[in-house]
């Protein structure tokens, strides 16, 4: 098969991004953390913007600044992320692996990795209206309210 030069940057970039991923054994999950330099942190910040619809509406600038504050999580099968009813404080971006998005004990859908989910707490102060579950194992990025606040209001 021959993959166009997107497909090409995103297989690239998802290959850095794991590189770049230490994992640190805790409870029932992984804590993830990664040190990236300025090439490393300027992949992630393409990545994101070219790939998770979320950030592609965001100045890449802005996107560079937001890498810093990711923290990575590695999920295992049936683990929740995301609680419905919770007060929404982070999104999640969703590297390897598959979600279920579950409403009042029912699935409603999946997602698929390179998706993002959650961003609307970010914004706005609500209420989570699904739970997420962990399909698989899946590796997340996670990028808490307090921190997009912190990073979106230095840049005014």
């Amino acid at each position: 098969k021959v993959c166009s030069p997107k497909e090409i940057f995103m297989m690239t970039a998802i290959y850095k991004i794991k590189l770049l991923l230490r994992i640190q054994k805790t409870f029932s999950s992984y804590e993830v953390s990664y040190q990236n330099n300025e090439e490393e942190k300027n992949y992630i910040s393409r990545f994101l913007h070219m790939f998770i619809p979320y950030f592609s509406q965001i100045n890449l600038a802005l996107v560079s600044m937001l890498v810093d504050s990711f923290k990575a999580k590695v999920y295992e099968k049936g683990e929740e992320i995301i609680a419905q009813g919770d007060e929404g404080q982070f999104m999640c971006v969703l590297l390897k692996g598959q979600v279920s998005v579950c409403a009042n004990g029912e699935t409603v859908a999946n997602i698929k990795e390179n998706s993002a989910f959650g961003e609307a707490a970010l914004k706005h102060k609500v209420k989570r209206n699904a739970s997420i579950i962990a399909k698989e194992r899946c590796e997340v990025l996670i990028l808490h309210k307090e921190e997009y606040v912190r990073v979106i209001s230095d840049s005014d």
